[in-house]
């Protein structure tokens, strides 16, 4: 069952003559429970489909839908409401608040939503390893464990969508393995869908779809290509 379907999306920048065309027209479903990658050159597209899916940005034209709902006709305060509540954001600069705690940025999530989640809170911080931390301040971990505190935030509030952009890049390879692996696990028992962006094709084993975008076009891969 498609979680999302693209239909036609279309994303350009600029007008006229100097008209860039970022995102040709493209048609893609996720379903529920879906890891899909999206791998390719720099600046051939990746992020702006991304962002486009996640409501970060709307579409020159085509439908973004999230079940039967058009996102990209959505107001902003909708779409806003939307991106809290049903999709979470792995990005590579960590965006965590620097005064609290790696529990604190959980529970700020709690008190927004008003549900406690203490189990949750230690099951998840501990599959990611960075449990014993939970008391630190971002200034006070490593790059990797400061991404791996935005992966358990993105998860934490259950939300339909995962979107992650590059979120192994500050990770050593080992720990980047184990953390796509922890992912993907994530995915598939709780039935979230992930986009993640990639340039690491170690990764795309432990992903269910890749597809690969160059020139803003979006093509499928055959995963046994990058094993």
């Amino acid at each position: 069952m498609a979680l999302m379907t693209l239909k036609k999306v279309v994303k350009q920048f600029g007008q006229g003559d100097t008209v860039v065309n970022a995102v040709t027209p493209t048609d893609l479903s996720v379903d529920a429970g879906e890891f899909l990658a999206l791998t390719g050159p720099s600046g051939s597209g990746k992020t702006t489909l991304l962002t486009m899916m996640g409501g970060l940005q709307t579409p020159t034209s085509g439908q973004i839908l999230l079940g039967d709902r058009d996102i990209a006709q959505l107001s902003e305060h909708d779409r806003s409401q939307l991106r809290f509540a049903d999709f979470g954001f792995i990005l590579q600069a960590s965006n965590l608040v620097p005064y609290l705690t790696v529990q604190e940025q959980l529970s700020l999530v709690d008190r927004i939503t008003k549900n406690k989640q203490p189990d949750r809170q230690q099951r998840l911080l501990t599959d990611l390893g960075i449990w014993d931390q939970r008391g630190h301040y971002p200034n006070e971990l490593s790059g990797g464990q400061r991404q791996r505190v935005a992966i358990a935030r993105a998860f934490y509030h259950q939300p339909k969508m995962i979107f992650a952009d590059e979120p192994t890049a500050s990770l050593d390879a080992a720990r980047a393995v184990q953390v796509v692996q922890t992912m993907a696990q994530m995915a598939h028992d709780n039935q979230q869908a992930i986009v993640m962006i990639t340039h690491d094709d170690r990764l795309l084993t432990y992903t269910d779809r890749v597809m690969v975008m160059t020139d803003g076009v979006l093509t499928a891969a055959d995963k046994a290509m990058f094993h």
